[in-house]
């Protein structure tokens, strides 16, 4: 019998919410997102004991993850994040809504 401590969303939404306190702890943003997946991974132990080939699989699973979000989501962050600068500045209602919805769209693309 195969123990799956958590499921894929959970993992996700782990990091949904580790990401959400990066963006808004400012300029340590960068350090503690290059290390957020072994702050993950050290936070899970605290919770629960994996054994050796469950947390080989969680930490790659984990290595996946980031490495997705590094490199399909985060250009696309920087892309609404330029527009959302633009459509302030302009007093742009209607893209400033566009861009919300974009932001929910990455919030479930990470739950997915």
């Amino acid at each position: 019998m195969r123990l799956t401590l958590f499921k894929p969303n959970q993992i996700r939404q782990i990091l949904v919410v580790t990401l959400v306190l990066l963006f808004t702890s400012g300029c340590r943003t960068t350090i503690i997102y290059n290390y957020a997946d072994w702050l993950i991974a050290w936070k899970v132990d605290d919770f629960v004991e994996l054994t050796d080939p469950q947390e080989e699989s969680f930490k790659a699973e984990l290595a996946s993850l980031f490495k997705w979000h590094r490199t399909q989501e985060l250009p696309k962050y920087v892309v609404i994040l330029d527009d959302l600068t633009i459509a302030i500045s302009q007093n742009n209602t209607d893209d400033l809504l566009s861009l919300v919805d974009k932001i929910v769209a990455s919030g479930e693309r990470i739950k997915a």
